[in-house]
């Protein structure tokens, strides 16, 4: 084993939101300003090859940032050479269908809606809280896939990461 895997987390801004408050909301008039301030600690902690970011319980401009992840993603993939894999914080899957706001702006109808939401927003990986919510997830899941809300190809990319980390790790 090569040792510990790193994870930068609550990615993003979660230090901004209103007030300071956990899965809170920021809201953000000059995004380009916000990313570059926001933005530091995780492109060191990408150069330094950390190997996996949690998503925030929080939301930017209402928006919940485990499922509007991609883009801020992709500035550290692209702009850091982040090549781990992305996790959800503590059990936001079930966080997403069951809480108000901001979710509740999402208009989720069941169960499937938030696991595709995450998936396609940048999810790779989720953090599960005990072994009823990973059958639900499980449940929910397939149901995603075989309806077409998420398309295979995003499935065996965030496959592909997870598995080149726990490679890499030994």
């Amino acid at each position: 084993i090569n040792g510990v895997l790193g994870s930068a987390k609550h990615f993003f801004g979660d230090g901004s939101t209103l007030y300071g408050c956990n899965m809170g909301n920021a809201n953000v008039m000059n995004f380009k300003n916000y990313i570059s301030r926001n933005m530091r600690g995780y492109v060191g902690s990408a150069n330094s090859n950390v190997g996996s970011v949690m998503a925030s319980y929080s939301s930017i401009n209402w928006i919940p940032n485990a499922i509007n992840s991609q883009y801020l993603i992709g500035k550290l993939r692209d702009g850091a050479n982040f090549n781990g894999f992305t996790i959800s914080d503590y059990n936001d899957v079930e966080l997403m269908n069951t809480m108000l706001l901001p979710r509740t702006f999402m208009n989720f109808t069941e169960e499937a809606d938030g696991y595709a939401a995450m998936v396609n927003g940048g999810i790779d990986m989720f953090m599960i809280q005990h072994k009823a919510l990973v059958d639900r997830l499980l449940k929910h899941a397939k149901k995603a896939v075989e309806r077409g809300y998420i398309p295979q190809v995003r499935l065996i990319e965030a496959a592909t990461r997870i598995i080149a980390v726990k490679m890499a790790m030994g």
